[in-house]
């Protein structure tokens, strides 16, 4: 808010000077008062027509804004769908590799029935057993073979018994996959759907910037400049930061833990790639939860793409104890995340249209929640690709 009012200000005085005024002196030549200081009044007309256009301009940017919100709020249900299906294929994954061992076991039970059945019908079925009860020579001979008939018999039902079980276990996986089959179907259904509202959202929002009038654009545009600068001044403070052996006194701080500086690093490379919803790769572009999930990885923390989970992992920070490499996530529910890097500062990915940047954590409302992780060492320089 305090940036737009600025760009306003600045357009209101390029406005002032454009505009035809009315010139009050202070005092006359002949009072002997100081005349080297004159009141300006705006003309009503122009004051009018400054005013409208102010308004005008600061409500388009709050459309923008709740715009950007929800925009965010949807890619992140995308994340989320994505991430549930990923989940789910390597439920099915899983589910597979059990079912294929559930096929081999069944088949193997099924072979070893299908030949005792044949060693029972070759031998004469149960007759031939009651001939060997009958041809006992004495009663010592008679419990051996009747300890040999009930040990097939007992073989035989926990054959049947085996079958059974291992033929119920196989209805059973197979029942779960095909009702994940239908959960895939319905997820990429979802995944479609979502991927429209987004992309719905993102030609309304081009299509309010590409119709405004050209003194509004100009102020968007100064905006749009201010901010550029304040991104070269921080970057370049960044840079000065991350310089080895210089000391640096500016707006970031000097990091003393090796493996905190490090992070910051990491996250720094990545300032200025595109902002791309559902994106996760620097070289394409990512967003929000993408850009944390990229930066935590190389140093030893798996993260899924979704913000609202990001949120939930590693251990809670209070405020006052914040530090840099903490996660900070946004809204409520969370709908965005960044990297603190110290001096009320984060770099995240915020919007469409927009790149990774370094804005102010005290900008910001809503600060939900703070999460710091067991960061590891990058043994390698940060992963561009």
């Amino acid at each position: 808010m305090a940036a737009a009012i600025a760009a306003l200000g600045t357009l209101l005085l390029v406005l002032l000077v454009a505009t035809p005024v009315f010139a009050t002196p202070a005092g006359s030549a002949g009072s002997g008062a100081d005349t080297s200081t004159t009141t300006i009044t705006l003309a009503e007309p122009a004051k009018a027509q400054v005013d409208a256009l102010t308004a005008r301009a600061e409500l388009i940017r709050r459309e923008i804004e709740a715009l950007d919100t929800e925009l965010e709020r949807q890619s992140e249900e995308f994340n989320r769908l994505t991430v549930a299906l990923e989940d789910l294929n390597v439920q099915m994954a899983a589910l597979r590799r059990e079912l294929q061992s559930a096929e081999a076991e069944h088949a193997y039970r099924q072979r070893l029935f299908n030949d005792r059945i044949r060693a029972v019908y070759k031998a004469g079925g149960r007759d031939q057993l009651l001939q060997l009860l009958l041809l006992s020579e004495n009663a010592g001979d008679l419990y051996q073979r009747v300890r040999l008939v009930a040990s097939l018999a007992e073989q035989d039902r926990r054959l049947i018994e085996n079958l059974q079980r291992s033929k119920e276990r196989l209805d059973v996986l197979v029942a779960q996959m095909e009702q994940k089959k239908r959960l895939e179907v319905v997820l990429r259904d979802r995944l479609k759907q979502q991927s429209g509202s987004v992309d719905s959202l993102l030609a309304r929002r081009q299509a309010i910037l590409d119709a405004l009038d050209a003194k509004v654009a100009e102020v968007f545009e100064r905006e749009r400049i201010r901010q550029q600068e304040e991104q070269k001044r921080l970057q370049e403070a960044m840079a000065a930061l991350l310089a080895a052996g210089q000391t640096y006194t500016g707006p970031l701080p000097e990091i003393d833990d090796a493996v905190l500086r490090q992070v910051v690093e990491t996250a720094a490379t990545y300032l200025g790639v595109p902002y791309l919803w559902g994106g996760s790769l620097p070289s394409t572009g990512m967003d929000c939860s993408g850009f944390t999930r990229w930066v935590y990885a190389q140093h030893g923390v798996r993260l899924p793409h979704y913000s609202r989970y990001q949120a939930e992992m590693g251990a809670p920070v209070a405020r006052e104890e914040i530090q840099p490499g903490d996660l900070v996530a946004f809204g409520s529910p969370v709908y965005h995340v960044g990297i603190y890097i110290g001096k009320d500062l984060f770099i995240h990915a915020p919007r469409a249209g927009d790149v990774i940047k370094i804005s102010r954590l005290s900008a910001r409302g809503d600060l939900a929640a703070i999460r710091r992780f067991e960061l590891k060492p990058r043994n390698r320089p940060p992963l561009v690709r």
